[in-house]
């Protein structure tokens, strides 16, 4: 997530600096928390204070996301930047993802999450809170996304839970912690789909379903 913060700083100080989408994952055990989370909350959980060594912060916002293997992407982009294309941009990441997600069969399941919907942890994490642009398959939640907004650039951060023992780690948190009735709860796209769901099988196809997005206008 460093490089997420140098392209950021490129991308500010250089006027010809075009879109880039960024791919990565953590392979060991690994929590990330964002630019505003309070490490103390975290690790207030038994789980949390595990991760101690292993915590990265984020330069964009969002609480705290165990990571073992599931996918990482980040987008930079210059140019003037409204709050209203900031959202653009964020909802243009999520369609890219849904078109990316169609062939596993999961979509029907898809819907809208419930606005401003926050749960109450020992400590912030996000897997159990609904944000306006996280993917919410039935009641669970698969992944989410944080933004850093400039005048003149923007960086969003994202994540999509790839594996079922990532969602095992996150459901030890849900036992000892205590959850509101309609919070999030955290599922993998190996649960989803039936299947084990590799890294670069996702990658190769949001590379491909991007290249179809860049014919549209590409928000800046």
């Amino acid at each position: 997530m460093q490089e997420d913060w140098f392209e950021l700083l490129k991308a500010r100080e250089t006027a010809s600096y075009p879109p880039k989408l960024l791919f990565y994952r953590f392979r060991g055990p690994v929590m990330t928390i964002g630019r505003h989370t309070h490490k103390e909350e975290v690790y207030r959980s038994h789980e949390g204070s595990r991760l101690k060594e292993r915590t990265v912060r984020r330069a964009t916002g969002g609480g705290a996301i165990f990571h073992a293997g599931g996918m990482c992407y980040s987008w930079i982009s210059r140019g003037k930047t409204t709050r209203s294309g900031r959202n653009e941009c964020v909802y243009w990441l999520r369609d890219m993802l849904l078109a990316t997600l169609e062939p596993l069969g999961i979509l029907g399941k898809t819907r809208d999450p419930r606005p401003e919907t926050r749960a109450r942890t020992l400590g912030s994490w996000c897997a159990f809170e609904e944000a306006e642009t996280d993917l919410i398959i039935g009641h669970k939640k698969l992944g989410g996304m944080a933004q850093r907004l400039f005048k003149d650039a923007i960086l969003i951060e994202g994540y999509l839970t790839l594996r079922r023992r990532e969602t095992i780690w996150m459901e030890r948190i849900a036992a000892r912690g205590i959850l509101e009735k309609h919070s999030a709860r955290p599922v993998s796209l190996e649960e989803l789909a039936g299947r084990p769901v590799h890294y670069d099988e996702i990658v190769s196809r949001f590379m491909h379903i991007s290249h179809d997005f860049r014919t549209r206008s590409c928000p800046a």
